[in-house]
């Protein structure tokens, strides 16, 4: 009989070493989907017109709204315009590739005339969270950016 239980917790031991981890990757989080931004906020405020702004997503007009974006796990990536352009001359989508840092905690966007470095605050599988800092007029800004997926 206790050979039959030390037999059991043994197999037991070894399936629950060998049970797969069923943590999706970030690759597996990113891919797929269609990727919305929902909020974008700047710190320092901008200054145009003598108005600060630190609500960017909240000047963006309708036809940027619904703009997306789409990762697959090849490493490509497709910007959508969406349903409405503000530019009907615009072309509908722009492709480029995409990487993580080796850590996984940078996303860097290559497109035609860009190489963007957002770091990642938080990403699950409906929802992303990154900053990116840039520089304009001397003066250095972060912009942080929240995406949904749908």
């Amino acid at each position: 009989m206790i050979r039959i239980l030390s037999l059991t917790a043994v197999c037991a031991l070894a399936f629950s070493a060998c049970k797969k981890d069923d943590q999706p990757t970030k690759t597996e989080m990113l891919a797929g989907g269609k990727w919305t931004l929902t909020s974008l906020t700047v710190s320092p405020a901008i200054v145009v017109g003598g108005a600060a702004f630190t609500d960017l997503f909240a000047t963006y007009p309708a036809c940027s709204k619904d703009d997306f974006q789409t990762f697959a796990a090849d490493g490509t990536y497709t910007y959508d315009e969406g349903a409405s352009k503000c530019d009907p001359t615009d072309t509908q989508t722009d492709t480029g590739t995409w990487s993580f840092n080796s850590s996984e905690t940078q996303l860097t966007l290559n497109g035609t005339g860009y190489s963007d470095v957002w770091e990642i605050l938080n990403l699950s599988a409906t929802e992303m969270t990154s900053k990116y800092t840039f520089e304009q007029n001397g003066i250095t800004y972060t912009a942080t950016g929240k995406l949904v997926k749908k």
